[in-house]
């Protein structure tokens, strides 16, 4: 089984903890640490191989934040209500109005 960073604290795949392996053609159900996000959710194992070749963990997305007052109709950041993990968000308001964060 592939060690993968951000995977859970028992492994990538739940059927075998880190560093065991699992059976010739079968599969194993794919896990990752709490606030990440498995690229695939199966891991099948062929011929020494597992298919897809690789798996990783990546950070899941942050909400917009929500309950702002006076708050454009687009919402509260310009780059929508989904953040990618690590990007900014920059303040949208209505018209007249100015953020007290800008990002």
């Amino acid at each position: 089984v592939p060690t993968v960073a951000n995977a859970a604290g028992g492994g990538v795949c739940k059927e075998a903890g880190e560093g065991e392996k699992i059976l010739p053609f079968t599969s194993c159900t794919t896990q990752c640490a709490a606030g990440y996000t498995q690229s695939v959710r199966y891991l099948s194992c062929r011929s020494g191989t597992f298919t897809p070749k690789s798996v990783e963990c990546k950070p899941d997305p942050c909400d917009a934040p929500v309950g702002v007052k006076f708050v454009s109709k687009e919402g509260s950041c310009k780059e929508g209500k989904s953040l990618t993990s690590g990007s900014s968000c920059t303040s949208q308001c209505l018209a007249g109005y100015t953020p007290s964060v800008a990002t």
